[in-house]
């Protein structure tokens, strides 16, 4: 499943681990920046979303949940991080 591609840009959303007190995405798009684009869980589900505009492309990114890194379960497609994991990889029509 992964991101999706919405006229309000790609929305991404990520299970956090209960009590996570707040999920930044991070990825090429934002230099991997762990604190700058916050993710949102209006209802309190522990769903956290963020709709991010981007341009056709190729993208690796990854959640930041209270500090911890996390590859996005809902996407198959990655590629090697570098330190060991991996990241997520979108492509973005």
């Amino acid at each position: 499943m992964g991101p999706k591609v919405t006229s309000e840009g790609t929305l991404f959303s990520f299970k956090a681990p209960a009590g996570t007190k707040a999920v930044y995405l991070a990825g090429e798009f934002n230099g991997w920046r762990p604190d700058l684009d916050l993710m949102s869980d209006e209802d309190g589900d522990g769903v956290w979303t963020i709709a991010y505009p981007l341009d056709s492309g190729t993208y690796q990114y990854k959640f930041v949940a209270d500090g911890r890194w996390f590859q996005d379960p809902n996407n198959p497609k990655a590629a090697p991080d570098g330190f060991g994991g991996n990241n997520s990889v979108l492509v973005v029509p």
